[in-house]
């Protein structure tokens, strides 16, 4: 790519002049210092452009273009501070500690039930 050429540009004229799209038809979002978002107006179009993971080789570059997704930028990290919850809803029948385990599956460590909800039925309350 030249060095003063417009990379936005450059990509979308590349883009089109392989898939015959109109230019003003896509968007392209600088989303980093090296990605970008293609805004494209159908699934049709993704279809096409997305070329079954294959990547687009030009003369000077070559693109990879991936589905978006909403953890595409998004990094794991765990939370290490204490909540409270209150969890209501639960019918009498599946008050216990294993429907909570349950319904939070895989989303907390329950440290604690709190005291007196063994008596109540229409607040299940926990730390985790």
């Amino acid at each position: 790519m030249e060095d003063d050429a417009n990379p936005k540009e450059v990509i979308i004229q590349e883009v089109c002049r392989v898939h015959g799209f109109d230019p003003g038809a896509l968007e392209l979002l600088l989303v980093g210092p090296e990605g970008f978002l293609l805004v494209l107006p159908d699934e049709a179009s993704a279809i096409r452009i997305y070329n079954e993971g294959r990547p687009l080789i030009t003369e000077s570059f070559g693109l990879l273009f991936r589905r978006w997704t909403r953890f595409a930028a998004t990094s794991g990290a765990a939370s290490l501070h204490l909540v409270d919850i209150d969890i209501h809803g639960i019918p009498p029948h599946a008050w216990d500690l294993a429907t909570v385990q349950h319904l939070l599956d895989d989303t907390c460590w329950i440290c604690e039930v709190h005291e007196g909800t063994t008596d109540r039925r229409d607040c299940f309350q926990l730390s985790a």
